[in-house]
């Protein structure tokens, strides 16, 4: 799993806007965790939708794909609690779509330059 306990992520595309929050206790923590979230970095400018070229701000970018059509493409933001050891640049297959997660600015624009932005692609399978 990309979260770590305690942990939080902002994933913006489209015109949507989204904060996930992973705990290890059972006392309604990712709740509390939530509502303290602000989640900003200008660390790269990503391409945010499909259709033009509006861009967001995050820690990294990403571009995700169903078969051979590209999906979404956006930013994601983590928050101190994640290193960027935690969160590598590469490719990530999850459920039935193939991302890469990539960490230059405009990286995302399409799926062939976020594969040529990642040195070395780190392949991860999630189910």
């Amino acid at each position: 799993s990309i979260l770590q306990p305690t942990s939080c992520l902002r994933i913006e595309y489209d015109s949507f806007s989204t904060v996930r929050c992973l705990c290890d206790t059972g006392d309604s923590c990712a709740e509390k965790l939530y509502s303290d979230q602000v989640l900003k970095s200008d660390a790269v400018t990503c391409y945010s939708e499909m259709k033009n070229n509006s861009t967001c701000q995050g820690n990294r970018c990403f571009v995700q794909r169903e078969n051979t059509n590209v999906t979404s493409r956006g930013c994601i933001t983590i928050n101190d609690t994640l290193s960027p050891e935690q969160f590598p640049n590469g490719y990530l297959t999850l459920m039935r779509y193939d991302s890469i997660i990539c960490n230059t600015s405009l990286c995302n624009l399409d799926w062939k330059s976020a594969l040529d932005s990642v040195a070395a692609p780190s392949v991860t399978s999630t189910n």
